[in-house]
């Protein structure tokens, strides 16, 4: 989380990295949301950063590693369900995810 906040403090557009999503893990611990049992506007704040990154078609390896942690990627099934159950059928691991179609 300090990339993001040396980022605003130097007026640049932050990018999430491996070492969020492991700072995430680490203030969760086994809670449900960042602080908690409920969600706060922490959680608005870290789902919107880990969705871009997590919910992309594009193959990262950032993406890869957000999707390879089991509490990431529940953490991610709880908001997607709560307040996007439109979306809550976004594929977040990758063996979930579908093959390219083929182009004919």
């Amino acid at each position: 989380m300090a990339h993001w906040i040396d980022c605003i403090e130097h007026g640049k557009r932050p990018m999430l990295t491996g070492e969020d999503g492991r700072a995430v893990l680490e203030v969760m611990g086994n809670g449900p949301y960042v602080f908690g049992a409920e969600p706060t506007g922490v959680d608005a704040i870290v789902f919107g950063a880990l969705a871009t990154s997590m919910l992309t078609p594009i193959e990262s390896p950032i993406r890869d590693y957000l999707r390879s942690q089991p509490v990431l990627v529940a953490y991610a099934d709880r908001m997607l369900a709560r307040f996007f159950p439109e979306l809550a059928h976004a594929p977040l691991r990758q063996s979930d995810r579908p093959e390219p179609a083929l182009a004919v």
